[in-house]
């Protein structure tokens, strides 16, 4: 595939995941009244999403992981360098939520985000052709280190606290175990209300 077609895939790929989402945003009951839900019980969800600064090439990604009493079991931040495209710092960030779902000793979780194209091709029982093929082989290897894993979208309504802590400024990675990233208080304690 040349650089040509390269392009266009891209744009038209993007094309395709925002008008999906501004549909969404304009259905009543659609993802604007969207807000993060627990998981079923013995399950973690890891909510996900990257920065992307595309002059540097430099990307962030931020995970939460909650289980189903809407608890923090594990938080991360992570700066990735060199980094392609936004659907390759959005395929990293996935990695990034698998890895610590999996380093935190869960066996069972749902894998979050809210870019459709990186969801899709997570779900995809076809092999991945596309730049950041290696990157969804990565991600999907590592989850079968886990006895059950899904994936699923959310739009950025329901992955604020994944959002927020991937847009952070911090200088280094970071790590939280069973305690909230300071950043998160207010966005968290308003979540809880309306998991209750």
């Amino acid at each position: 595939m040349d650089t040509k077609e390269r392009i266009v895939t891209f744009v038209q790929t993007y094309c395709l995941e925002f008008s999906t989402v501004c549909t969404k945003l304009r259905t009543p009951g659609g993802s604007g009244s969207v807000r993060w839900q627990p998981p079923p019980v013995e399950t973690v969800k890891a909510n996900f999403d990257a920065a992307f600064k595309p002059t540097s090439g430099v990307a962030s990604s931020g995970v939460v992981v909650r289980n189903s009493s809407v608890e923090i079991m594990g938080a991360s931040f992570r700066s990735v360098g060199s980094v392609s495209s936004s659907f390759a710092a959005e395929a990293s960030a996935a990695i990034h939520a698998i890895e610590l779902v999996v380093d935190s000793g869960f066996s069972r979780a749902i894998i979050e985000g809210d870019s459709l194209t990186i969801i899709k091709k997570l779900m995809a029982k076809t092999r991945d052709l596309s730049d950041i093929c290696s990157l969804v082989w990565e991600a999907k290897s590592k989850a079968q280190n886990l006895l059950a894993c899904s994936f699923s979208f959310v739009p950025r309504m329901g992955n604020q606290a994944a959002h927020i802590l991937a847009s952070a400024d911090y200088a280094e990675d970071r790590f939280w175990v069973e305690d909230e990233p300071p950043s998160l208080g207010p966005l968290l304690a308003k979540e809880r209300c309306f998991s209750e």
